[in-house]
């Protein structure tokens, strides 16, 4: 009986937590249609080519920007309000992608080296996603695989997983290692980035 009780109660908590999380609801995150960390012309192209058809919701979740059910003018429209911009999201980076994202992007740019099979990387996931949503006007987000991309890794000398590299305009301005509270991980980007910087950083 008191099992019971106490997967009744387990049930009910997560039920309630479920209910009453907080969401990120921006919809610069729903504009972000093939989830590649800006709006560009592929969201607006992907959304353009279910335009006006008769498709289940479940078939295009994130064409449906507005969620109401349907591909329409309104998703489109909001698309275009936000084209370029980037969202948030971690930009998935590669061997071949690196070089170009860090010296393309306007904004400095974090790149989290972390592995699937990294224990650390897993605990540090939910922070750095928090991080690069919540800055994500100061600052960029990027993570390589190490394991999948194994040339990067070894150019930056890096050791072991998380490793994170703060890059300005194409050169690391910073190198923080290890799991990281989050303060400490946000207050180390920013003095680094107030460094070079000379405009105020919030």
């Amino acid at each position: 009986m008191t099992i019971r009780k106490c997967l009744f109660f387990l049930f009910i908590t997560l039920s309630v937590s479920l209910l009453y999380a907080e969401e990120i609801n921006d919809p610069l995150l729903y504009s972000d249609v093939n989830a590649d960390g800006i709006v560009n012309i592929l969201d607006l192209v992907f959304v353009a080519s279910q335009f006006g058809e008769d498709i289940p919701k479940d078939q295009f979740p994130n064409s449906d920007v507005n969620q109401d059910g349907r591909v329409d003018i309104l998703d489109l429209t909001l698309i275009a309000s936000h084209f370029g911009k980037y969202s948030g999201f971690p930009l998935k980076l590669t061997d071949v992608s690196l070089d170009s994202t860090i010296q393309n992007v306007q904004l400095p740019i974090l790149v989290e080296f972390e592995s699937k099979y990294c224990f650390y990387c897993f605990l540090m996931r939910p922070t750095v996603a928090r991080i690069a949503y919540e800055f994500r006007d100061v600052f960029h987000v990027g993570k390589l695989e190490v394991n999948e991309n194994p040339l990067k890794p070894a150019e930056y000398n890096i050791r072991g997983t998380p490793t994170y590299l703060l890059f300005y305009k194409g050169e690391v301005i910073e190198t923080i290692e290890g799991v990281v509270p989050r303060q400490k991980l946000i207050d180390r980007i920013l003095l680094a980035l107030a460094s070079v910087i000379n405009e105020p950083l919030e």
